[in-house]
C-alpha cells in the first residue's frame, strides 16, 4: 500500500479505488479523554482509557508523590501486554486512594502498576 501524505488521498494498491481529493483530517483523531483526579491527596491529570485492563502510574510520579506506599512485586504472577502486543514493563504495584473531585469527595482504593516514564505520562501520569 502507498502511504497517505498530508491532506491528499492517493489511490491504494488494491481492488478498491480511493478518489483523490482534499480531505479535512482535523477531526480524524479526537482529543485525549483526560480528567483531573486526586491520588493520595494530589490532583493530577489522568487518561481515562476504557479499553485498558490495568491502571498505571508513571515512575516519576510514584517517586515524587507515592513513595510512602509499599511497592508490591507481582512480576512472577502478571504479564501485561500493550495494545501492540509488546510487554509492558513495570516495577510493581501500589494501592492508592483515588477520587474524582468534580464528582465526589469520597475516595476509593485503586491498584496502580508503576510503569516507566514516557513522553505522555510525564504530563499525564495516570492511566485509568
Amino acid at each position: 500500500m502507498e502511504r497517505l501524505q498530508g491532506e491528499n488521498c492517493h489511490q491504494l494498491h488494491s481492488s478498491r479505488h480511493v478518489s483523490e481529493h482534499k480531505v479535512d483530517t482535523n477531526d480524524l483523531v479526537g482529543s485525549a479523554n483526560e480528567a483531573t483526579v486526586t491520588v493520595e491527596g494530589v490532583r493530577i491529570s489522568a487518561l481515562l482509557d476504557t479499553g485498558s485492563s490495568v491502571s498505571t502510574v508513571s515512575y516519576s510520579f510514584y517517586q515524587a508523590n507515592l513513595n510512602h506506599l509499599e511497592l508490591h512485586s507481582v512480576s512472577c504472577l502478571l504479564q501485561v501486554e500493550c495494545a501492540d502486543g509488546s510487554p509492558l514493563p513495570y516495577s510493581g504495584f501500589v494501592q492508592a486512594e483515588l477520587s474524582l473531585p468534580e464528582l465526589t469527595t469520597k475516595s476509593q482504593p485503586c491498584l496502580l502498576l508503576v510503569v516507566p516514564d514516557t513522553n505522555y505520562n510525564k504530563s499525564t501520569p495516570l492511566l485509568l
